[in-house]
């Protein structure tokens, strides 16, 4: 960020007054600001300490003087030579041992509505017995260009100390969870989630989010951001951080997986036609 600024002439600081560890402060262009309140942060959001957060893109348009889409591409390379796309480790990944789902695993997906034929047939999804390595989970695939990534095991039982696992070592958050057709995303926060609101969604493995999802998602031309009813400040720093366009979709309670199909059909026409 540091060498963008000082490439289009914009006076910074790194260290001194106003100057967190990591940040690269400026004059904020959104206030009168006597000194250099404004900063971008070591995440590459922008906020001013007397006017708040705002737009990292807008902020480096109007600090340097510069049309918006320049500064949306200067931003998008700074982010493609940051986040090195680290290869995945090339230990061999498998499945831990797992079967054809079971009934209870079945009966499962039944009870949180979910069609059991349609997540099998989907998301190639499988089940482990009460007596095996994990126990009583249905173990999801994580595929990355027809390559298997990792995997992450879901306890069905409600008694396990751990809801979900995941192998040592696994990378699937430098991923996202879903390949949608068409230009538009609606990001969720959890597997569950993803399926329930379709082909359209991709999940981000959890509440947080990486560099590396922020620089898959940036490929969109415009994203949903749908977490959780309790995750307003993730999702608005989400929409900070990404540099196309974005829309919170807040929602009252719960989660996208506690809807009904008939809500998350009402929701996806609203949004993407």
């Amino acid at each position: 960020m540091q060498k963008i600024l000082d490439s289009l002439g914009v006076e910074n600081w790194t260290t001194g007054k106003n100057v967190s560890p990591g940040w690269i402060n400026v004059k904020c262009p959104f206030c009168d600001d006597p000194s250099n309140h404004g900063g971008f942060s070591p995440g590459g959001a922008y906020s001013c300490w007397r006017c708040g957060t705002h737009s990292t893109t807008q902020a480096l348009s109007l600090v340097a003087n510069i049309p918006f889409q320049d500064a949306k591409s200067y931003l998008f390379e700074r982010d493609r030579k940051q986040i090195k796309q680290e290869e995945v480790s090339k230990i061999e990944m498998k499945l831990p041992v797992s079967h054809e789902l079971p009934e209870r695993h079945r009966n499962y997906l039944k009870k949180r509505g979910y069609d059991p034929d349609e997540i099998i047939e989907k998301y190639h999804v499988r089940g482990t017995m009460h007596y095996e390595p994990y126990p009583a989970r249905i173990i999801i695939p994580i595929y990355s260009e027809g390559n298997l990534i990792s995997w992450i095991g879901r306890d069905i039982t409600g008694k396990a100390e751990l809801r979900y696992v995941t192998p040592t070592g696994s990378q699937h958050k430098k991923f996202l969870y879903g390949t949608p057709a068409g230009d538009v995303a609606i990001v969720v926060e959890g597997i569950f989630d993803k399926w329930k609101m379709g082909d359209e969604a991709v999940a981000l493995f959890g509440t947080g989010f990486t560099r590396d999802q922020i620089l898959l998602l940036n490929k969109f031309k415009k994203v949903y951001i749908m977490l959780d009813a309790d995750a307003k400040k993730t999702a608005e720093k989400l929409a900070l951080s990404l540099l196309v366009k974005s829309e919170i979709i807040q929602l009252d309670k719960g989660d996208p997986g506690d809807l009904s199909l008939e809500e998350t059909i009402a929701i996806k026409k609203d949004l993407l036609l």
